[in-house]
C-alpha cells in the first residue's frame, strides 16, 4: 500500500472542462436573448414611427396647399369643384 501512495496521480480535468462549456453555453443564450429582445424594441419602435406617420399623413392630407394628383388615364372623371358653365356662342350667331 505505500508503495501506491509515491505515485503520481493523473488529474482529471474533465469536471473543469465541463462547467467551461456550460459557463460559454449559458453566456451565449443570455446574449442571444438580450439580442431578441433588443431586436423586439426595434421593431416596436419603427412600427409606431411608421403607424404615428400614417395617421399624420392621412390627417393633414386634406390641406388646401396640397397639390391634387390627378391621373390622366382614369376612367372616372376628377372632381371639379364649383364650375358654372356659360353658353357657347356659336360662329354663326351674332
Amino acid at each position: 500500500m505505500s508503495e501506491r501512495a509515491h505515485e503520481p496521480r493523473k488529474r482529471d480535468y474533465s469536471c473543469e472542462i465541463l462547467s467551461f462549456i456550460v459557463l460559454v453555453i449559458l453566456s451565449d443564450l443570455s446574449h442571444f436573448w438580450l439580442i431578441v429582445i433588443a431586436l423586439c424594441i426595434g421593431i416596436v419602435f419603427w412600427g409606431a414611427i411608421l403607424i404615428f406617420g400614417q395617421l399624420v399623413l392621412s390627417t393633414f392630407g386634406d390641406l388646401p396647399w396640397r397639390p391634387r394628383v390627378r391621373h390622366l388615364n382614369s376612367s372616372i372623371p376628377a372632381d371639379s369643384g364649383n364650375q358654372f358653365f356659360l353658353p357657347r356662342r356659336d360662329f354663326f350667331t351674332r
